[in-house]
């Protein structure tokens, strides 16, 4: 860049403001990191999977009382175990290699910024949002959970995807598929990408990047599908989808969130929609291209914020709702005409096909999996990254539209309100942060419990019992999740509810009476832990912590007549808190 470039001046202030926010999220991560019980509601079970991979005990399998999966494909699980083989398993372990995935999305931004525009800095500015978006996913970035490495590994799959060399789409490929053994919704991007590609660099390219991703994503299907004896798309598809849809969430929840998260990206990119138009679809006459877009993005500021308020999210403010609005409603309009556009011109335009084939499937899964029965918010990071990196074309478009001062000008405005409205406004980062309080009062249970006999069901927070010297159990979500009446393993509720009748454990820990299953009738309290404050409450998902400690009833009550009305259904289940 010469030295008189505007860029280099102006975006000096958007870059301070990314490498703030960059330092109080990776800060925060810091902080978090060793703290070695539950963040979030779902870490200790997704440890107890891992630990089941280290001693070489089944993951998928008929449900029972001694062991329910959850359901998601075993990548990360697969991780921690070889890692906690070198280095013990542990929650510190399981944020470590989040960390790492988030990072490298952030990396991924960076590198593709200095390879499609050849400029860095305008990456960083998208890693920062990104970043930003911590406290919107409920600070699902550095958790022991899959999402964040997914998401990596998912960012570095679509920007290689589109480079001109092979190596790099084959590397690219090997990405998408390793995402997809990490979280099988992501495989829905090869999708889009293929087409992208299809659209941009021709068929053949398009055509060996879908194989070399589709075809070990089937084998693998395949593989596990006969080893686990067909319990394995039992609990990654078949009960996810007996799970009901919360429709409201979709629409207008999921729009209302986005525009509460990142309302300057979604302002930039309407505007950019009506910009593209006339560049798109040459042929067409372009009132024909800017005045319905338009429309249709007045329509739906009328419209959406008319229809019912989603109970359990933050509340919008009329400015970012507008912001989401304009987009879901110009974007409804532009992308057909786009296409009608491309069809009259005999001609397609790669990067758009690929940025809007990539987008709309992120918004479409992030709605899905939100209005999902207990979808909580970690589902929006795909797309929250894929919005970040729209944006960094969006600058990039604009400098290269809008030469000298006033691309720039543009730029630095939209990226330092965005990244500014942060800083002011939702980097609450301290109450995602545990303390010394937190670590004294895990630390009491776990003494406690060391002496306690077992089988130990801690349904919970399973690594409570790990940590304690015991095998973990299954985790609370994984009886949820099985426990719909048109789910595939209906039927083994009734066996785990017997099993409270039998005394299969000889400690349940943290489970309240309204667990229901016989628990309260076969079991007594025999602990009761005092906490001050939020000590050792998750600060994300579920806020539960392992504060009752039962133990057998000698005169326990089977009352196997009236059974099934000490079993929740999938209406006793909570909403998660939101942050």
């Amino acid at each position: 860049m010469r030295a008189r470039d505007p860029w280099n001046r102006l975006l000096v202030v958007p870059a301070l403001l990314a490498l703030a926010v960059v330092w109080l999220v990776t800060s925060t991560w810091a902080a978090r990191w060793s703290y070695p019980y539950d963040l979030e509601w779902m870490e200790g079970g997704v440890l107890a999977h891992a630990w089941r991979v280290m001693h070489a005990e089944p993951i998928y399998t008929e449900p029972g009382p001694d062991w329910i999966p959850m359901v998601y494909t075993p990548g990360y699980y697969y991780v921690l175990a070889v890692l906690g083989k070198l280095f013990g398993l542990s929650h510190a372990l399981g944020r470590a290699v989040s960390i790492v995935g988030s990072l490298g999305a952030g990396a991924a931004l960076i590198w593709g910024a200095h390879r499609r525009f050849g400029r860095p800095e305008l990456g960083l500015i998208g890693a920062a949002i990104y970043f930003a978006t911590y406290t919107h996913v409920g600070g699902f970035h550095d958790l022991v959970r899959p999402d964040a490495l997914g998401v990596g590994l998912l960012a570095w799959a679509l920007v290689l995807g589109t480079e001109p060399g092979q190596r790099a789409r084959d590397a690219a490929a090997a990405a998408l598929f390793a995402a997809f053994v990490v979280k099988h919704n992501l495989a829905v991007f090869g999708l889009p990408l293929t087409v992208g590609l299809w659209a941009w660099r021709g068929w053949r390219p398009a055509l060996r990047l879908g194989l070399a991703a589709a075809v070990p994503g089937l084998l693998y299907t395949v593989f596990m599908q006969v080893t686990t004896h067909g319990h394995f798309l039992g609990f990654v598809y078949e009960v996810p989808a007996s799970h009901p849809i919360v429709w409201t969430r979709v629409v207008p929840g999921t729009v209302r969130e986005i525009g509460h998260a990142v309302e300057f990206v979604l302002a930039g990119l309407a505007l950019w929609l009506l910009a593209l138009g006339p560049r798109i679809a040459p042929k067409l006459p372009v009132p024909v291209v800017v005045i319905p877009p338009a429309l249709g993005a007045a329509a739906a500021m009328w419209w959406l914020p008319t229809l019912d308020a989603v109970f359990g999210i933050p509340k919008e403010t009329p400015f970012e709702g507008a912001c989401a609005y304009a987009l879901v409603g110009a974007a409804a309009v532009a992308l057909p005409l786009g296409v009608l556009g491309m069809l009259a011109s005999r001609r397609l335009d790669g990067p758009w096909v690929l940025g809007a084939g990539i987008t709309c499937v992120a918004a479409v899964v992030a709605g899905v999996m939100r209005g999902h029965h207990g979808g909580y918010m970690n589902v929006f990071m795909p797309l929250d990254w894929v919005l970040a990196a729209a944006f960094v074309a969006l600058l990039a478009d604009a400098g290269a539209q809008l030469p000298g001062w006033r691309g720039a000008l543009l730029a630095t405005v939209l990226a330092s309100a965005q990244l500014g409205s942060h800083l002011v406004d939702d980097m609450d980062l301290d109450r995602y942060t545990p303390d010394a309080n937190d670590v004294e009062a895990g630390d009491r249970v776990v003494a406690w419990l060391t002496d306690q006999p077992g089988p130990m069901l801690s349904p919970f927070a399973p690594w409570i019992a790990a940590q304690s010297g015991h095998a973990p159990s299954f985790h609370l979500i994984s009886l949820w999740d099985i426990n719909h009446k048109d789910g595939p393993y209906r039927d083994a509720v009734d066996r785990i509810t017997a099993a409270f009748g039998e005394h299969h454990w000889a400690t349940v820990v943290d489970a309240p009476e309204s667990m229901g299953y016989r628990l309260p009738r076969n079991y007594r309290q025999a602990k009761v832990f005092s906490f001050s404050g939020r000590a050792l409450l998750p600060r994300s998902g579920w806020r539960r912590r392992p504060g009752v400690v039962w133990v057998p009833l000698d005169n326990a009550r089977d009352d196997a007549d009236d059974a099934d009305d000490d079993v929740p259904t999938e209406d006793d289940a909570p909403e998660m808190d939101e942050p």
